[in-house]
């Protein structure tokens, strides 16, 4: 297996930093997106907090953009100089924790649009519906996303099926729910 190093086909957000600095307009000067949903919170002590404000004067790049750049470079140099099985064995449990991560996002976009589907409905939800909305709320909530994604999906099989085709036959239990209870019940997850 050959080493993989996440940040080896990236730009260099360092040298566009340098590039910026220097006024090389012509060059590469595109900061790095500065999006992302986890906010972490730092101290730098004075002489590196002086630097990286004066950079940002000259750059007009914000303090994120400048703090991400140093990151990436950096990681970049950690992987490119760690032992292959060690960059390897971090790189793998990440791409199976985005894959988590996707998923997990998948299944709320599709109990969110099974949510609107269904209260957009003239009638009230059958127990069907609701036991198999509110078990693909728990199976997310539980951490199963694939699951959710399986059980949402059963919750809008035509009422015909139901009873004639044997892999949907299953016995519902009578809960009441209505829609607005189930939709409180999942925006309490997201």
């Amino acid at each position: 297996m050959t080493k993989m190093n996440p940040f080896a086909n990236e730009p260099s957000y360092v040298s566009a930093l340098r590039n910026a600095l220097e006024g090389r307009q012509n060059q590469y000067v595109d900061p790095p997106r500065s999006g992302g949903k986890k906010q972490t919170s730092i101290r730098l002590d004075d002489n590196v907090s002086l630097h990286i404000e004066e950079i940002s004067k000259i750059t007009g790049w914000n303090y994120n953009q400048i703090i991400s750049s140093f990151i990436r470079n950096g990681l970049f140099n950690l992987y490119e100089f760690t032992q292959e099985d060690i960059v390897n064995k971090i790189i793998v449990k990440l791409k199976i924790d985005l894959e988590g991560i996707a998923l997990a996002n998948q299944a709320k976009r599709i109990i969110s649009e099974l949510i609107f589907i269904l209260s957009s409905k003239s009638s009230d939800l059958d127990d069907w519906e609701a036991a198999h909305l509110k078990d693909a709320i728990d199976s997310l909530r539980s951490g199963y996303a694939k699951y959710a994604i399986i059980i949402a999906n059963k919750a809008l099989v035509p009422v015909e099926q139901r009873s004639t085709d044997p892999q949907y036959v299953k016995i519902i239990p009578k809960n009441n729910e209505s829609i607005n209870d189930l939709k409180k019940y999942f925006e309490e997850l997201i």
